[in-house]
């Protein structure tokens, strides 16, 4: 995780790090603007870093298909890498 962060270009090259709890307990330390930074501005940086990303275009209704492609793929082929919050949140709203 580390090695793909710090090919980030981030605002700030200081940055705190936070522990995120993966859904079977593994933690990994992360900055703490992955938590905070709004998300179509992290997904610009992200296309900004690794430019063949670009050709994924949104959809007629504005949503990003390459956020839909990662949590698709995320979730359904990693689930591993699923943060433990996300899985307690979808819990609550059964």
């Amino acid at each position: 995780m580390e090695s793909v962060e710090n090919k980030i270009n981030w605002e700030s090259e200081n940055s705190s790090k936070v522990p995120s709890i993966l859904m079977y307990k593994i933690t990994l330390q992360i900055r703490k603007e992955i938590l905070t930074i709004q998300g179509h501005k992290l997904e610009e940086m992200c296309k900004e870093t690794w430019p063949q990303l670009k050709s994924v275009r949104n959809n007629n209704n504005g949503d990003s298909a390459l956020k839909k492609d990662i949590i698709d793929n995320v979730i359904n082929d990693f689930p591993d890498f699923v943060s433990q919050d996300l899985v307690d949140t979808l819990n609550q709203l059964e």
